[in-house]
Order: structure tokens, then C-alpha cells, then sequence
């Protein structure tokens, strides 16, 4: 009897066990804090840019092994980032004061352990520049951002990497995602901001897209990762580029339009959610104007991925695509190659003294 209820309870610790995004301004110095939902076997990464005299002030112990935090701050030879294996438990404790506890900007990174045994799932911190390759079939990469060093911008974010030198062939598609991967992360796909190739749907055609080539991406996202099917190569910066330039809709505020004029009239899709969603649309004329308005001072994030044919160019008719409706159609495929637009992300900020809250307008010329 006694062994059938320890296996339910290891079964259900499994069962309720999920990634995890923990801030370091969560542990307070009057007490050890045990982290629920913590799997044996999995890994503890930590990603901050933190002086390490503080993160030497926070303890974490799991099993037998005690370390503190400044013992994983680090990057390995192979460019991935140290960290702690979880023997059954996980504690937390520190003895830093309330104010230096608040102003940490660092935090702590907790896969499954389903994800931290798979080989074709990495982590990386971005720290400074790293070159990521993969070679498998299907890979999941987790992006860590840390602070940005040096002099702030007006609107740039604490937390952004600068993603350059995306190297893939037409048969490899990627999808860029914001969050942790959940549970299932081989099964979400809606929560993307960016992908190559793209697959554009109507009533009767199916198309897709590949670009060539991709203009230099900022994600300006605490944390964030990218499924890719087949080989890729990127370099990863901590680097914040300000020249508002981006070929890369994904949004956190609670309204968001986005309008685009054309030859022949106007569509339009507009987004009325406080949480994280997203949204596409197309049309085959040629478009002149890309607008995009949000209807508050601070917009929070949102990316753009958009992308045009000049001149008389068609993608080239392939086999009639396969579906389960009775219904008739085409897919089509082209490679075309990606230009920068004017983007921004600007909320409420000082000018001369003066509070400017003007609404965020966003005009892309086409």
C-alpha cells in the first residue's frame, strides 16, 4: 500500500509539472522559498546581467548540491549556458536586502524534463553574440535575453535580441515564438511573430512564401524561442539597433489596427485583446500604404512581417494542394526576397519636461 501511494504521488508531480519563468525580485530574505512543479532531472538555467556580488548572495539548493547563483552566470566553451540538474527538489533562498532583491533584473529558467533530456531542444543567454546552427530535422531553441549594457534609448526595450545572418534553405520552414515552449511545444503554433517559409490561404489557393533573404530582426522580448524543420543558421546579439528599421504581428496592448490601402481599396484588421495574440491578411493587388495605429500611449510590442512583389512577378503553379473539404484549389510556391520598413514602438516619455501621450501611428510606404 505504501508503494502504490508514493507512485500516485510521483505520477501526479509529473503530470503537474510545467516550464517555468521565475524573476529573481520574487525571493525574499525572510525565508527559504520551495519552487512547486519542479521535475527531477531537469535543469535550472539562469539568464541576468546582474553584478555577481548579489547573485553570490543567492542560495539554491536541490538534493545534496547547494551553489549559488553566480556558479551558473556563466557561458560554456560550445557557447551554451551553465547550469544546475534538479535532484528531486528545488529551494531558493537569499540574503540580500528588500532593495537590492528589487532591483535585480535576472531570472530563473526551469524546462520540463522531457525538454531538458531532448537533444534537439537548447537553451541559449544572450550575453553578447552567439552563432546558432542546427542540423536536425526538428529543433527548438530557447532564447534567455539579459539586460542590454550601455546607454539607454528613448524606446528601447531593457531586454531585445538582435537576430542577423538567418541561413536556411527553401525546404526548411521557422517559426519565431514568443514565450517559454508550454508542455506540448511541439504542437502550438499560435503564438508566432515571425516564419519563413509562409503559407497564404484563400478560398480556393494555397501559396507559399520563402524569403531569401531577411533584414536583421529585434526581438524585443524577455524571453522567447524558435521552432526551425531542417538545418538553420543565425547569429543572436545582445545589441539594440536604433534605426527603427524591420522586416518582422505580434502585440500585447489592448488595441491595435492595422490598415493597408491598395490599388483598388482598403483592408483592414483590427485587435481588441489585453493578451498576447495575432493576426494576418493579404490581398493580390499591389499595395501602396501600410498603416498601423494603437489606441494606447503605451503599445506595448507588436511585429511586423510583411512583404511585396514588384513589378509583374507570379509564384509558380505546383500540384493541386490536398484537402478534406470539397473544394479545388492550387498551391503555389515563389522565393522572394524581404526589404526594411519603418517600424517603432513608442509609448508615453519625457520631452523638454513636457509628458508627450500621443497616440502610436505607424505609416509604411510600400
Amino acid at each position: 500500500m505504501i508503494k502504490l501511494i508514493l507512485s500516485i504521488c510521483i505520477s501526479l508531480e509529473a503530470v503537474n509539472a510545467i516550464p517555468q519563468v521565475l524573476q529573481l525580485t520574487k525571493f525574499r530574505n525572510f525565508a527559504d522559498s520551495m519552487v512547486n512543479g519542479v521535475e527531477d532531472g531537469t535543469r535550472l538555467y539562469l539568464a541576468s546581467s546582474d553584478d555577481n556580488r548579489y547573485l553570490r548572495n543567492i542560495n539554491v539548493t536541490s538534493g545534496s548540491t547547494w551553489i549559488t547563483l553566480d556558479q551558473i552566470n556563466d557561458i560554456n566553451d560550445d557557447g551554451t549556458p551553465k547550469f544546475l540538474t534538479i535532484d528531486g527538489f528545488l529551494t531558493v533562498s537569499t540574503t540580500n536586502n528588500d532593495t537590492i532583491t528589487g532591483s535585480l533584473r535576472g531570472y530563473l529558467y526551469l524546462p520540463t524534463r522531457l525538454q531538458a533530456k531532448d537533444p534537439d531542444f537548447s537553451v541559449y543567454v544572450i550575453k553578447t553574440t552567439h552563432t546558432v546552427s542546427k542540423a536536425a530535422m526538428k529543433s527548438t531553441v530557447v532564447t534567455l535575453n539579459t539586460d542590454l549594457k550601455g546607454a539607454i534609448e528613448i524606446d528601447q526595450p531593457r531586454k531585445t535580441s538582435y537576430v542577423t545572418g538567418i541561413d536556411q534553405s527553401p525546404n526548411t520552414n521557422i517559426y519565431f515564438q514568443w514565450g517559454i515552449p508550454p508542455v506540448n511545444w511541439h504542437e502550438v503554433t499560435n503564438n508566432t511573430f515571425f516564419r519563413n517559409g509562409i503559407q497564404l490561404k484563400n478560398e480556393t489557393t494555397e501559396t507559399k512564401y520563402f524569403f531569401d533573404h531577411i533584414e536583421p530582426l529585434q526581438v524585443g522580448l524577455d524571453y522567447w524561442y524558435f521552432t526551425v524543420i531542417g538545418p538553420v543558421n543565425m547569429n543572436l546579439e545582445n545589441k539594440f539597433v536604433n534605426n527603427q528599421n524591420t522586416t518582422s504581428a505580434y502585440i500585447n496592448n489592448d488595441y491595435l489596427g492595422i490598415f493597408m490601402q491598395y490599388q483598388y481599396g482598403l483592408i483592414s484588421n483590427e485587435l481588441n485583446h489585453s493578451s498576447e495574440t495575432d493576426t494576418y491578411f493579404y490581398t493580390y493587388d499591389q499595395a501602396r500604404m501600410l498603416t498601423v495605429v494603437s489606441g494606447s500611449p503605451l503599445p506595448g510590442d507588436f511585429y511586423i512581417q510583411y512583404f511585396t512583389f514588384p513589378g509583374d512577378l507570379l509564384p509558380i503553379t505546383s500540384t493541386p494542394a490536398t484537402t478534406l473539404a470539397p473544394t479545388t484549389g492550387t498551391t503555389t510556391s515563389s522565393v522572394v526576397s524581404t526589404s526594411t520598413v519603418m517600424t517603432s514602438t513608442k509609448g508615453s516619455f519625457q520631452r523638454m519636461g513636457i509628458k508627450l501621450l500621443a497616440l502610436l501611428s505607424i505609416v509604411m510606404m510600400l
